[in-house]
């Protein structure tokens, strides 16, 4: 089954410890760490989210659940600083019940924050939907394996490949021996395809459709909601080039 990988945001979260993860991944490039942040809920849960403009982030919309405050956690010299956000607005076609029943949805939000970002660089934007057999490149800040939080809150990358069933909203990932995948707390991490984002981290199971994480990622595309990331991020005063 199809599950939300975001993640109860534990006290003792190790920020910094070592660890391989994205599930079988290993530590993210320089290249991608002025791209990703995390996002913070007082219910106690953290998801990933891609910088798409200075003070403008697209994530998971089950990242975003209305009902409660969420706050933008980033780095500065290795400590992390929460900060308010601004606007948060879920895309209409988001069903937060869709994966219960093993439903593709197009599980995307935009965040806008109060102040642009510093040290942080936008993301271009795909149009194309996403292909079974290229390569994507994977990152977030979740956990090495299910429930180990101790693991979340390092910026982790994997390269996996697009498999069938593919869908416009929606596309899987796998690896080649089906070990390496998203876990808890990567969902709203972004998927580059020839460092485009092309879709953000949404869903996994374990090997063998298993509860857990490994075995195949679900990745909510942006290509058939690009109109709407355009028109909301203009509305929400921040227009996209």
């Amino acid at each position: 089954m199809l599950r939300p990988i975001a993640l109860a945001l534990i006290a003792s979260l190790g920020f910094a410890a070592p660890a391989q993860a994205i599930i079988g991944g290993q530590e993210a490039g320089a290249d991608l760490s002025a791209h990703v942040v995390m996002l913070s809920s007082d219910r106690g849960s953290f998801c990933s989210a891609a910088v798409i403009a200075p003070d403008l982030l697209l994530t998971a919309g089950h990242c975003v659940r209305a009902g409660a405050n969420y706050r933008l956690l980033t780095f500065v010299q290795g400590r992390p600083v929460l900060s308010e956000l601004g606007t948060v607005v879920v895309h209409p076609g988001f069903d937060d019940s869709a994966y219960e029943g093993r439903k593709f949805i197009i599980d995307l939000a935009l965040v806008r924050l109060k102040a642009p970002l510093e040290g942080y660089a936008a993301l271009p934007l795909a149009a194309e939907a996403g292909i079974s057999g290229q390569a994507y490149r994977i990152a977030g800040f979740g956990v090495s394996a299910k429930g180990a939080g101790r693991t979340g809150g390092v910026l982790r990358e994997a390269t996996l490949t697009g498999v069938a069933p593919v869908s416009r909203i929606q596309l899987r990932l796998k690896s080649a021996d089906g070990a390496v995948g998203s876990c808890q707390g990567d969902s709203g991490g972004p998927v580059l395809h020839d460092g485009v984002l092309v879709g953000v981290l949404a869903s996994a199971v374990g090997p063998g459709q298993s509860h857990g994480c490994g075995g195949a990622t679900g990745v909510a595309l942006i290509g058939v909601a690009l109109p709407w990331i355009r028109t909301t991020a203009a509305r929400m005063g921040t227009p996209l080039p």
